[in-house]
């Protein structure tokens, strides 16, 4: 299969949603990996997921928890929740200070600050699963607030990095040292992805 069908295939995954196309992805990165005489069969499942990610903008396992602390942080929605509970929060401590003839209130305010910090965090997971947008600064891509974001450096994208990589690795029980990582399997990760990454 030619690049110009593998950018095709990309498209139609990542833009439409085709879930026959990331399928046929996955097969013809795999065969790439062959091709790039990576030997073992489990590490080139392993690449195979790890490039299709890059490829699809989707986060690796090993990224869902940092992502997921981003957008409990940062975004609209994490705005809108904090001013929320800070409201919230003020209102719980004016009724403490009012004293037992306000239980009822008080249990209420409790139970909405408990809620609301569980929709943040259901949010948060929902967002970790499906994307790796930086929750910072994606909708001011080209602004200075975007160039200067010291969390995905202007890019609008949580990237995989190497450590990503090689904890995906690790958490599969393949252990490897960084350098070890870095020569045999990152820079063969790199070479693929900027063969195929639609420019």
């Amino acid at each position: 299969m030619s690049d110009e069908q593998i950018e095709l295939l990309i498209v139609k995954s990542k833009y439409i949603g085709d879930n026959d196309a990331e399928f046929i992805l996955h097969k013809m990165i795999y065969l790439r990996c062959c091709d790039a005489l990576i030997e073992n069969e489990k590490i080139r499942t392993i690449i195979t997921i790890i490039i299709v990610s890059i490829l699809l903008d989707q986060p690796l396992v090993t990224q869902r928890n940092h992502i997921k602390s981003l957008y409990k942080r940062f975004g609209t929605e994490a705005n809108k929740s904090k001013a929320n509970l800070a409201k919230m929060k003020q209102d719980l401590k004016t009724v403490e200070l009012r004293g037992q003839g306000y239980c009822h209130l008080k249990t209420a305010l409790v139970e909405r600050i408990a809620a609301e910090e569980m929709a943040l965090d259901s949010y948060a997971e929902e967002q970790s699963l499906k994307n790796n947008h930086c929750p910072r600064c994606v909708s001011t891509l080209g602004t200075e607030m975007s160039i200067n974001c010291d969390i995905c450096n202007g890019t609008g994208k949580i990237a995989v990095t190497m450590g990503d990589a090689k904890a995906f690795f690790n958490e599969l029980d393949l252990p490897y040292t960084p350098c070890k990582f870095s020569s045999e399997y990152w820079s063969e990760i790199l070479f693929i992805v900027s063969e195929l990454q639609i420019k």
